[in-house]
């Protein structure tokens, strides 16, 4: 059993992430896959102050505002395989909007039947 660990990280909100897993999930027919869950990790913001006029005028300011969304998702694999499969054809879809941080768990858990 391998655990795949993914962040992601973008400027746009990842509101249809959770929608593109499952739509790849059924046209590559893996499966094996188990989503656990698409969880959120606390948006940070960062606050840029301009000023205007260069000389006199302090108040005179513009605020810009830089969001950074941060999500993560753990998916079950049974086969390494497979595993590589997917992340080959998530890389395709998914690396233009975001940034991906990938970890790997091998998990050894014997099944008892």
């Amino acid at each position: 059993m391998y655990i795949l660990r993914i962040n992601l990280k973008s400027v746009k909100k990842i509101n249809e992430l959770k929608k593109n897993l499952v739509k790849i999930k059924e046209l590559y027919k893996f499966k094996n896959l188990k989503i656990k869950g698409i969880f959120k990790i606390k948006n940070r913001d960062k606050i840029f102050t301009l000023l205007k006029s260069p000389h006199v005028n302090k108040k005179s300011r513009e605020q810009f505002i830089y969001k950074n969304y941060i999500q993560k998702i753990d998916i079950n694999f049974i086969n390494i395989f497979q595993l590589f499969n997917f992340l080959i054809i998530l890389k395709k879809i998914l690396s233009k909007n975001f940034l991906i941080n990938i970890k790997i768990i091998k998990n050894n858990k014997k099944i008892c039947l």
